[in-house]
């Protein structure tokens, strides 16, 4: 009944404790992690030999795996309905526990069926489920100091692939199948432990006290004033904290999206990929909607702000006087463009005024609590301005009746459907050609990691040598993604051109053991595709937000994992088709196709796109 009346509470008008408690959140994600995630990691490893008894075939292998991402995908579709719902704690102990039953059930599986219920359907959901609630959790902590605190968690996770080949070689030979299964499904109870220690940040933090922030509202309205012609960042007031936030840290390749960084925008990493939860991850709820969804909050808000300026709040008047002054500075500006906006000593002198008056102005509403709105007015703003502040007044009255007609036109349910998802965004094909490169290039890894046992058992290893080999690749692996971001500046490529060498490296590595089975071969080539995985694992998530604006980004990833849910669902077992009627070189080669088919299409429109815009700049020069 607490968590209930915290979560109705909740709202965004806190400052995140960037420290204390969070500490401990940073270790229960990453502890939640690495507890849920072998069973999938290491599968190949678990249930090689098990499958080959029961005749589960390459085919069937591979469309369980698939289903668990499609699953895991859809179950990410869902995040926002379901956090404004619940708190990340209860969705987080809810996860935990679907993935304790599921692994137990796995473990008493006897064939492909049972096997496609407990690992695709329950784990796969089980997992998507808490991994998003970890990572609200974080986000929901940390803001100054984010990428530190989510670069340590999946710092942690990240162990996993490196250690847990050895402990299961060393459990197969202590316990057994049945008996391993059951010690990793008991290590997955750490996870309800730790969902357990997310903790409502209600208990952990202040509220913001109102007359602070009314005191920063009105200091910040007074700074609109003096840089008309500022960059439109300084009118929302939302870049203020990017210099706070752009420092980058050790771990910065180990996270991906930042909602409150609108310079560089990106999404969690997660390996195989989980959506990152986050505020805006609503669709057509969200805090950024599009087209119209932007006309009726703004009618909304005019609606409001003309009811309340007849109480006498300090909030109140901020608020109209904001709404009222931004069209007086935005014409001021046009006339003034080219009006020199005053020397740095004169900003300085400029604040330190603003800020004892705005303690005075403060004082005095105070004490004239019975004053009339127009004279609080006079008070804020000289007399010639609040002139043509009441003129524009009356022109964005008449803006509003306008939007207002406009806005009573009735929409489409195929209208709201469009809005819900971002729909618009397929129409641009440069997005459909990102989109569809980042998600063939996880389908090549997540089945090529999955297979990977089976291959290198087909070649002869025994499993310690398979176990160095993926221990191996997955400790490469993590040095790259440690390393990329103080060699990526210097080397000065674009995102896409980072990814397409990521995955043609994988491409590469997969060539060479289509032919060559010597085993020192074998251990160069973990080196070969655990480089490239580093690499496409930092820039993967990068793409698309560097090409898509900040307020479509989550109907973009929504998108792109309805996409990948499709993609593996269908094609993942074509892939162990081929497996179980062709040989193991050309079950690598059709890997490598896809890969071919992203660089081909991606390579071929950054072509025409040069030389359409060499074209442009050519015209603009005539």
């Amino acid at each position: 009944m607490k968590s209930k009346q915290l979560n109705s509470k909740r709202s965004d008008d806190f400052t995140p404790p960037d420290g204390g408690w969070g500490w401990m959140i940073v270790v229960a994600a990453g502890l939640s992690n690495l507890a849920a995630l072998p069973t999938l990691q290491q599968f190949g490893l678990l249930f090689r030999d098990k499958f080959a008894r029961l005749a589960i075939t390459s085919s069937e292998t591979t469309t369980i795996i698939n289903m668990h991402s499609a699953l895991n995908s859809c179950v990410g579709l869902a995040n926002g309905p379901v956090f404004k719902t619940f708190s990340y704690r209860q969705v987080s102990l809810t996860g935990a526990i679907v993935v304790f039953i599921s692994l137990l059930c796995t473990t008493f599986s006897y064939n492909f069926m049972t096997y496609l219920i407990s690992i695709s359907i329950l784990y796969g959901a089980g997992y998507g489920i808490s991994s998003s609630a970890n990572a609200l959790a974080l986000n929901t902590y940390w803001k100054d100091r984010r990428r530190l605190a989510t670069g340590l968690s999946w710092t942690a996770t990240g162990l996993g692939p490196i250690l847990w080949p050895h402990i299961i070689t060393a459990l197969f030979a202590m316990f057994g199948e049945t008996g391993t299964m059951l010690l990793l499904c008991g290590f997955s109870l750490h996870s309800i432990a730790c969902a357990l220690l997310l903790q409502p940040v209600e208990w952990h933090t202040k509220q913001r006290d109102p007359k602070d922030k009314d005191a920063e509202m009105l200091l910040k309205t007074e700074h609109k004033s003096n840089t008309i012609v500022e960059n439109k960042k300084d009118e929302s007031g939302y870049f203020s904290q990017v210099s706070k936030i752009k420092n980058l840290s050790l771990f910065s390749s180990q996270y991906l999206y930042n909602e409150d960084d609108p310079v560089t925008p990106g999404y969690e990493i997660t390996d195989p990929g989980v959506p990152m939860m986050l505020r805006a991850n609503d669709g057509y709820y969200s805090q950024s909607r599009q087209s119209k969804s932007k006309i009726s909050s703004r009618d909304g808000s005019a609606k409001n702000s003309t009811l309340n300026s007849k109480k006498t709040s300090m909030s109140n008047l901020l608020e109209d006087r904001s709404r009222k002054s931004s069209t007086l500075y935005l014409n001021e500006s046009k006339k003034n463009s080219s009006a020199n906006l005053g020397a740095l000593a004169q900003e300085r002198e400029t604040k330190q005024i603003l800020k004892q008056a705005s303690l005075k102005l403060e004082e005095y509403l105070k004490e004239n609590e019975d004053t009339k709105p127009v004279d609080k007015y006079k008070i804020l703003v000289t007399a010639p301005v609040a002139t043509e502040t009441f003129d524009d007044k009356k022109d964005d009255k008449k803006k509003y009746e306008e939007e207002e007609e406009e806005e009573e036109v009735p929409v489409s349910f195929c209208e709201k459907v469009a809005l819900f998802f971002d729909l618009d965004l397929l129409k641009d094909f440069t997005f459909i050609n990102l989109m569809l490169g980042v998600t063939l290039a996880s389908f090549n890894e997540l089945n090529f990691s999955i297979l990977t046992p089976f291959i290198l058992g087909d070649f002869g290893l025994s499993k310690p040598q398979v176990a160095f080999f993926m221990s191996l690749l997955a400790g490469v692996d993590i040095t790259v993604r440690f390393c990329v971001p103080f060699v990526a500046g210097k080397i000065g490529w674009d995102n896409n051109t980072f990814f397409l060498v990521g995955v043609l490296s994988m491409a590469m590595g997969r060539v060479v053991l289509a032919y060559w089975q010597d085993y020192t071969v074998i251990i160069l080539v973990a080196f070969i595709i655990g480089f490239g995985k580093g690499l496409r694992t930092v820039f993967m998530a990068l793409v698309i937000p560097t090409h898509v604006p900040l307020h479509k980004l989550p109907g973009a990833s929504g998108l792109q994992l309805m996409t990948a849910g499709i993609v593996y669902l269908a094609l993942g077992p074509v892939v162990g088709w081929i497996k179980d009627n062709a040989s193991t070189a050309v079950t690598l080669h059709c890997l490598n196709i896809f890969t071919y088919l992203t660089a081909i299409s991606w390579g071929l429109e950054k072509y025409f796109i040069t030389k359409r815009l060499k074209k442009e700049a050519e015209l603009t020069k005539v």
